[in-house]
């Protein structure tokens, strides 16, 4: 493996427990729950198709038909999961920022866990100073830091 600019990844772990509550300032903005078998158009890089069908919840936001933001679990909140915390993510695309998608389908995704007795965690890396801000504003608070290798192989083709 070679080492690269991009290689080494700070980032920070932001957590929201039942007992801190959650910011419900979501405007009139309104996320729906994304089911199996919902006939949607999907703008994010998210599978949405295959989030759902692993179990895991996600919320949306649509535009003209389209999805342009959604927060969904990393893995299937179920009974054995209330053990650990549930992790997050958020993603809207560039053309639908700054209109307050991100926050709201957060704000509804930890609800509904945070309702279900879940702890919730989120993850951004340290320069997506965007992601932290909105994780903020719906209630995390940061309780540490990650660090991660990204490596590329080098094949060595006996040249």
């Amino acid at each position: 493996y070679k080492k690269d600019a991009f290689s080494p990844c700070y980032g920070r772990i932001l957590r929201l427990r039942p007992i801190d509550g959650i910011c419900e300032k979501s405007g009139n903005l309104s996320p729906f729950e994304i089911k199996s078998g919902d006939n949607f158009r999907n703008r994010t890089t998210y599978d949405l198709d295959a989030t759902r069908e692993a179990g895991c919840l996600a919320y949306g936001m649509e535009e003209n038909g389209k999805i342009v933001s959604v927060a969904v679990t990393h893995d299937a909140p179920d009974s054995e999961a209330k053990a650990r915390p549930v992790e997050v993510g958020v993603e809207t695309i560039p053309r639908a920022r700054g209109k307050g998608y991100a926050t709201a389908c957060l704000t509804a995704l930890a609800s509904a866990l945070i309702r279900e007795g879940f702890t919730v965690e989120y993850r951004c890396r340290m320069r997506n100073v965007r992601s932290f801000a909105v994780a903020r504003h719906v209630g995390f608070r940061e309780i540490g830091r990650y660090y991660y290798y990204v490596g590329r192989r080098v094949h060595d083709h006996g040249i």
